[in-house]
């Protein structure tokens, strides 16, 4: 259990300098005057101090520890296993920050950042598998974010972003899986509600001559599947928050996948984190393949 007592402190780290941000922003989106700053205008205040702590890097997504986590068809067919079955149940856990690299380049009010979201799926209950990681999905990305804060109505913090994201699972044949996406998003405010869309386009692979092949496409189709668009709206209320993520691949058929959350305070740092999946590509390998979890932990920062 080392490992797992490694990244909780890892994942305190990460937040500790900054985690605080969203929290900050949602409850003082509900109680400051009018006449506050924005509530995007503080983090990015924030985020951007930062950058120049060596001890300190900010959340990107959400940073979540989730050691009861039941999976209605955890996908064991393509690892080999023989008459061993996987466990429903594991320990799934996030890990997600962002640095600034580049504040206002060229004089515009637009900052550079870098993001890594790794997320992981651990069978720790599983001793007659020696416990193995079902997938880790690691996620790098880098953005161009707007904060001109421009309100339109009564919705304020809106913001644009655009930038370059690969996805993969860092394994081999036959259950590598990768893909490269190039998007733009929209994130805004309306009292107690903060709203986010993004839309990617798949940045094209050529076909694999054999399954054996290592070069070409490993997963053809996945954003037919996983989806080609994101979004996001979440609720604060008294310091919880109620989140609805939807994945849609912008066809008739709906494919996607919906998430669930409910947070709500522990203790100063720390959120309870109640959470159901439902559909495609939580993780990579089950790019193409339905299913369902529903999850419960801590987590240090929400969505808002």
């Amino acid at each position: 259990m080392h490992r797992l007592c490694l990244f909780v402190l890892l994942l305190a780290h990460v937040t500790g300098h900054a985690g605080t941000v969203q929290d900050e922003a949602a409850g003082s989106a509900a109680e400051a005057p009018a006449d506050d700053p924005p509530v995007a205008a503080q983090r990015r205040a924030l985020e951007l101090s930062a950058r120049n702590n060596p001890y300190a890097i900010t959340p990107h997504r959400p940073n979540y520890l989730l050691p009861l986590s039941y999976s209605h068809r955890p996908k064991s067919e393509l690892l080999n296993l023989g008459d061993r079955r996987l466990d429903n149940s594991e320990i799934k856990f996030q890990l997600s920050f962002k640095l600034a690299i580049w504040a206002e380049p060229f004089a515009q009010p637009v900052d550079l950042f870098f993001a890594y979201t790794g997320r992981s799926f651990w069978q720790a209950y599983n001793s007659k598998l020696s416990a193995p990681f079902r997938d880790t999905n690691h996620e790098p990305e880098i953005f161009l974010l707007t904060h001109h804060d421009w309100q339109w109505g009564a919705v304020s913090d809106i913001n644009l972003r655009l930038g370059l994201n690969h996805q993969s699972n860092g394994q081999s044949l036959p259950l590598s899986r990768s893909w490269n996406r190039v998007y733009a998003g929209i994130s805004g405010r309306w009292r107690q509600f903060f709203a986010d869309a993004v839309f990617w386009q798949r940045l094209p692979e050529d076909p694999k001559t054999s399954p054996e092949d290592p070069e070409g496409d490993d997963n053809p189709g996945i954003e037919n599947t996983v989806g080609r668009a994101e979004f996001t709206l979440a609720w604060v209320i008294q310091k919880k928050t109620i989140n609805l993520n939807w994945r849609n691949n912008l066809r008739s058929d709906l494919k996607g996948g919906l998430t669930g959350a409910f947070t709500f305070p522990l203790n100063s740092r720390m959120k309870g984190y109640l959470e159901f999946f439902t559909g495609y590509g939580e993780t990579l390998l089950d790019y193409n393949r339905s299913n369902e979890r529903l999850s419960f932990g801590i987590a240090l920062n929400d969505w808002p």
